[in-house]
This record gives structure tokens, C-alpha cells and sequence, in this order.
């Protein structure tokens, strides 16, 4: 229960801000992209954490399967990453770097799955 002096407080202290964090100001840009892709890229580049679906037939509806693809993704750069680990010499550089690699990507997937799990129980996100 939101206990607001009004309705219309209660609705802005729900209300979801997500402001631009991507890079401000002109970007130099391929000079082959059209220009619709111009302003994609753009608004993308402004937003700095976009989903970008042009030119796709059937945009994703449902946003626990877009989870659930990312978790898939990053799941593979976890397979990837402790693949060149063991084919790296032990107390290597290459090796250290791809055992950080590995961890950090399995902290994606632990984390992905929670926004999932928070999906489906109906709660905010936390990311």
C-alpha cells in the first residue's frame, strides 16, 4: 500500500527512471550506415545500455525470454573462457586472465538468474 498524501504522488514515486548514461554529445559514425541506422546508433550510443531490435520480424514480447537468452549467452562465454583455461600453463598470465574472465561471467549468469527468479515472483529488479 502506498500511504502518499495523494494518488498522483503515489504514481510518481512508482515511476521508473532510467536516465541516459551512454556518451553525450556528437559521435563520429561510419559514413556508409544510412540514415536511419545513423539515429539508431545515436540513440543508442546516448542511452548506453539499449535493446536494439530494427529490422527483426518478431520483436521479443516477453522479457523472461529475454532473460532467459541472456543467460544462455553469457553461459557460453563461461564455457568459452574455462575452455582457454585449461589450455593455458599453469601460473600463466593468459591462464589468470581467463580464470577472472570465467568468475566474471559466472557472476552474470548467478545475477540474471536472480532477475529472473525476481521476474516471476512478480518483484523489482535489481539491476
Amino acid at each position: 500500500m502506498c500511504l502518499m498524501p495523494s494518488y498522483d504522488a503515489c504514481l510518481a514515486a512508482k515511476r521508473i527512471v532510467d536516465p541516459d548514461t551512454g556518451m553525450a554529445g556528437p559521435v563520429d559514425l561510419p559514413a556508409d550506415l544510412f540514415p536511419h541506422q545513423a539515429d539508431i546508433v545515436r540513440w543508442a550510443l546516448r542511452r548506453g545500455r539499449a535493446a536494439i531490435f530494427a529490422g527483426l520480424e518478431h520483436r521479443p514480447e516477453d522479457p523472461a525470454n529475454l532473460l532467459r537468452v541472456a543467460i544462455g549467452f553469457e553461459k557460453r562465454a563461461v564455457d568459452f573462457f574455462s575452455k582457454h583455461v585449461e589450455e593455458c600453463p599453469e601460473g600463466s598470465v593468459e591462464r589468470e586472465l581467463y580464470e577472472e574472465l570465467a568468475a566474471e561471467e559466472r557472476e552474470h549468469v548467478e545475477l540474471l538468474t536472480l532477475e529472473l527468479e525476481r521476474f516471476h515472483a512478480g518483484q523489482g529488479g535489481i539491476l
